[in-house]
């Protein structure tokens, strides 16, 4: 009679849980039985079956509102508004694009070169002489000058306004400092944007 029970305990614990406790436990049960054990014993074990099993509930509950807590955290992150940029950093439409950093000076880049070479740069200076054979410009200041290739532009009305006319006024040109073997002083600018100001 007590092999019975002792056998209905242990199927209604592997139909709860299979955890490796919960199998070493049942293991043992067996071995106590088939080996014709005491009661005293097979209580013991039948005891350890049901505190395993109790804290296999116990587990159980806290995985559950572990998953809830995440659930609710989940969809808190998806209800919040994408993070709004300031709106000096957005350029509206037909407007180009403000740089967040302040524009050098044609003397400024040429007299700290080593500092902006490889890096990207805003500089303020004039329209000088185009090159159009070689899809350059100089950039003017009042002493020094700066070579610019403006070859990967891909707006064409800035290609056009630069080959066709001289700008009196100033132009901001944003790009790539690099050095250079084309011209004597060994560096240019590889222009991302050109804006006439």
């Amino acid at each position: 009679m007590a092999a019975l029970r002792c056998r209905d305990i242990i199927s209604a614990s592997l139909g709860r849980c299979w955890g490796w406790r919960l199998r070493l436990a049942l293991a043992g049960c067996l071995a106590l039985m088939a080996c014709g054990a005491p009661a005293s014993e097979l209580q013991q074990v039948q005891e350890q079956v049901k505190e395993l099993q109790a804290q296999v509930v116990r587990l159980e509950e806290k995985l559950g509102q572990v998953q809830a807590d995440q659930q609710k955290m989940l969809s808190m992150l998806a209800k919040q508004p994408p993070p709004h940029e300031p709106e000096a950093l957005v350029p509206k439409a037909g407007e180009p694009a403000v740089s967040p950093t302040p524009a050098l000076t044609v003397a400024q880049l040429v007299q700290t070169k080593e500092r902006y070479l490889e890096t990207k740069v805003t500089v303020k200076g004039q329209l000088g002489l185009v090159l159009i054979h070689r899809k350059s410009f100089f950039l003017k200041g009042p002493q020094e000058q700066v070579l610019v290739f403006f070859g990967n532009l891909t707006d064409a009305d800035t290609v056009q306004r630069l080959t066709t006319q001289g700008w009196p006024g100033q132009i901001t040109v944003t790009g790539t400092f690099v050095a250079s073997d084309q011209i004597r002083e060994g560096y240019q600018i590889i222009a991302e944007a050109v804006n006439f100001l």
